[in-house]
């Protein structure tokens, strides 16, 4: 049965506003929001329309309020979080499956990561991938796994971002194990500046491609031994 839609009251459309400036990553963990006289101005609305959103925002635990200071985006504890993970990665024996998990995730993270990386998530890919190249096996392999999170990190979203890192220690193993047995068949360097071009260029879907293309050669080259 089809139900009545009820209009909005105008501090709702407010707090809506402001949680999806923190979800997109505009305002992240730690960073202070704009005052409630900027964000009134800004918004053409009252301050006591604002003081109203901001208030429903932080019984929802999105922001805190530090008393002299202003409102700050809540930091989120992520630790319970990746130590219920990690309790479920003991149980990933089966790489294909790891695998799997990781083209669900990463295809996603490297399109979303391409729209919105900054120019300090770029710096820190650059820097993994001059390693992957220069390395030793060990350095490229943690470069590898770090690179990996790079993209997710630039995907702005902390889930995800945890996530892969509950997978990494499983993940450098078997690129290690992979890498000490193929070091001249696989072109790892190659395969990571592809989908850093991508994201450089803020092509959602050639990154997500790239990762593809990518994580279809980490099954051929960690499971057809």
């Amino acid at each position: 049965m089809l139900k009545e839609i009820k209009p909005k009251k105008t501090y709702e459309q407010v707090a809506e506003s402001l949680r999806n400036l923190i979800y997109n990553g505009q305002y992240k963990s730690g960073d202070k929001l704009p005052t409630l006289v900027q964000i009134s101005e800004q918004m053409n609305v009252s301050k006591a329309t604002v003081r109203e959103a901001l208030s429903a925002l932080q019984a929802n635990g999105l922001i805190t309020v530090r008393h002299g200071e202003g409102y700050y985006v809540a930091q989120v504890d992520m630790d319970p979080f990746r130590r219920a993970m990690s309790g479920v990665m003991l149980l990933a024996e089966d790489l294909e499956q790891l695998v799997e998990v990781r083209l669900i995730l990463e295809v996603g993270a490297s399109r979303v990561a391409a729209v919105k990386r900054t120019a300090g998530d770029l710096g820190e890919m650059e820097e993994l991938l001059t390693i992957m190249s220069q390395g030793t096996i060990d350095e490229v392999a943690r470069a590898d796994v770090h690179f990996h999170l790079a993209i997710a990190k630039a995907s702005k979203n902390q889930v995800l971002h945890a996530l892969l890192q509950t997978m990494a220690p499983i993940m450098q193993q078997s690129m290690l194990q992979s890498r000490t047995q193929q070091v001249e068949q696989w072109n790892l360097p190659l395969e990571h500046h592809a989908i850093y071009e991508a994201v450089f260029r803020q092509d959602p879907e050639l990154a997500a491609m790239s990762m593809l293309q990518h994580l279809h050669s980490v099954m051929r080259h960690t499971m057809h031994r």
